[in-house]
């Protein structure tokens, strides 16, 4: 996944972005762990101390996709949106199919 990241335009699938949350949801664990023992001094430290900036990263992460891998409503204003615009088109066309169905004689439960 890494390696596929170094080409310009890549990106991850919402499913690839959960799995590095959850790796990430790991360092994070494991910096809180390692917080009391860790050396000021060690190049170990030093990384561990980046891994705090991670959590808000997950959190978002966690936020914006679902566990099903769905992006969800919340993300952005635009998945609330395009949703909303796909349950209008679908309310419409099922409307439509009943009224050409009715004026056929035809409508489902008319035997």
């Amino acid at each position: 996944m890494l390696a596929r990241l170094e080409a310009p335009g890549a990106v991850l699938s919402p499913a690839e972005l959960l799995d590095a949350s959850s790796l990430l949801d790991t360092v994070v664990w494991l910096k809180q762990s390692f917080r009391g023992r860790r050396r000021k001094a060690s190049t170990a430290g030093r990384a561990r101390c980046g891994a705090c900036r991670l959590a808000p990263l997950v959190a978002s992460v966690r936020r914006a996709i679902l566990p099903n891998g769905e992006i969800s409503d919340d993300a952005s204003s635009e998945p609330q949106r395009i949703r909303a615009n796909i349950n209008r088109a679908r309310d419409t066309i099922q409307k439509t199919l009943r009224q050409i169905l009715r004026a056929r004689g035809e409508e489902p439960g008319e035997d």
